[in-house]
């Protein structure tokens, strides 16, 4: 017994390292140290989406192949330059959206000119004033969006109540939030424009994805495919000239990847923005689009004109279901198999692609994937490059009742947050604060 205690003494000495000789793996100690210049995320190693998934050649063949079909099926990038508070709605009268309203959008990006961003906005604020919580929810989201579709809203870097107020517009919208993307910054802090007198230097910016009508994963795979990406965006950011520090205001170009990888509507559309935005596949509509805005691109785009503009698309009839939507991306049996999915039921097969056998099907298939001899293009595949088949029949579902969708997502059925009236509190932080206030009277009061 003694022998053993001295042996496991020996060894906890042999083990003790002074506290100078050990590495440190903090990168937060780091940031303080290097006098807040090092960011945390600085550290984090090929973040670069062509390098990423060199060693994952299913999920890099699969991202290329939906790059293809998303260019394939996309119309030419349009752009309507209009102010957006010409939209929101008056007592006196509600505005006219025309065909837009007519069409029904599977996705709207949303990137408003929120109140946190004001020290960063290069514009005159009398010119491009910010646009509070209030006026973002009046916007006619639900005119312009389709039963079954999703909406993406960046809501700035949490410090503030962002996020608080961002749930509560998704839920005055009639969507529910689903999802958080965050865009990490990825460069040396003084990179970046300053934020404010914080003591917290926040690295994020989040952006608020919610859903809206009753899409299933498993089985309308025709509408969206889920777990391609990540909900983490990892960009360094954008400088607006050579020697201009990074703004937040320009956000990552991967989200839209992200928005087509997941949701094979061809129906988008994007409110307040630039002629950086512009995008085949998308309209953009904002006040500084066009040739006489900035950064006009070289190749151009089209302006709006409702007739060619509409005449892209095939008009769904008033309440068409989720499985007759007819402007999806094209169907293609390799992607459906390499695409990530919910193991299936063992007698249902219909979120799989027709006429595969039954060991595809099964979740326990894990043979190496072979890639077929067909060349697939990048850029502007043609109809004879690409494996493209019709998708029919689609699964039809009975749509669960309005009383099972109450108060899903976060926040309750009826209030999903309380405003803050504060620049430093959120609204639940507020409201926590408030009922100490309240039991810290009541307390004086019987005293």
């Amino acid at each position: 017994m003694c022998e053993r205690k001295a042996t496991l003494q020996r060894l906890t000495h042999l083990l003790q390292v002074p506290e100078e000789g050990t590495i440190r793996n903090d990168y937060s100690a780091n940031f303080v140290d290097s006098g807040l210049k090092t960011l945390p995320s600085a550290w984090i190693g090929n973040t670069a989406p062509e390098t990423r998934l060199i060693e994952h050649p299913r999920l890099r063949r699969l991202t290329a192949l939906k790059a293809a079909l998303a260019q394939y099926a996309a119309i030419p990038r349009t752009y309507l330059q209009a102010d957006l508070r010409a939209w929101i709605p008056t007592a006196q009268a509600i505005p006219n959206l025309g065909v837009l309203e007519t069409l029904g959008y599977d996705v709207i990006l949303l990137d408003p000119p929120l109140p946190s961003y004001a020290w960063n906005v290069p514009h005159d604020p009398q010119i491009y004033p910010s646009w509070s919580w209030d006026d973002i929810a009046q916007l006619p989201i639900p005119r312009l969006a389709s039963k079954d579709s999703f909406v993406f809203l960046w809501v700035g870097d949490g410090r503030d109540d962002g996020l608080e107020r961002g749930r509560d517009v998704l839920h005055r919208w009639g969507y529910r939030r689903c999802e958080d993307i965050v865009w990490v910054q990825t460069s040396e802090r003084d990179a970046y424009a300053p934020q404010g007198t914080s003591l917290f230097v926040p690295v994020v910016q989040h952006c608020l994805m919610g859903i809206r009508g009753t899409v299933v994963r498993s089985t309308d795979s025709f509408f969206v495919h889920c777990n391609v990406d990540t909900d983490v965006i990892l960009w360094p950011g954008e400088r607006p000239e050579p020697h201009a520090p990074i703004t937040t205001i320009r956000k990552p170009h991967e989200l839209y990847t992200i928005i087509e990888n997941f949701c094979l509507g061809t129906r988008r559309l994007e409110l307040f923005g630039t002629n950086r935005n512009l995008r085949d596949g998308w309209l953009t509509v904002g006040c500084d689009v066009g040739p006489q805005a900035p950064q006009w691109p070289a190749h151009g785009a089209m302006p709006f004109e409702p007739t060619t503009y509409m005449s892209y698309f095939v008009l769904d009839p008033p309440g068409c279901p989720l499985h007759c939507r007819s402007n999806l991306l094209p169907y293609s049996e390799e992607c459906e198999q390499l695409r990530p999915r919910t193991p299936p039921n063992r007698h249902d097969h219909s979120q799989h692609a027709p006429n595969q056998s039954d060991q595809l099907l099964s979740p326990h298939y894990h043979q190496p994937y072979q890639q077929p001899d067909l060349v697939m293009t990048h850029a502007w595949p043609s109809l004879t490059t690409m494996p493209l088949y019709t998708w029919k029949p689609r699964p039809v579902r009975l749509q669960p009742p309005l009383s099972q969708l109450l108060g899903q997502g976060a926040g309750g059925r009826a209030t999903v947050s309380v405003p803050s009236n504060s620049e430093r509190l959120s609204g639940a932080q507020a409201r926590v604060l408030e009922r100490v206030h309240e039991t810290a009277a009541l307390q004086r009061v019987r005293e």
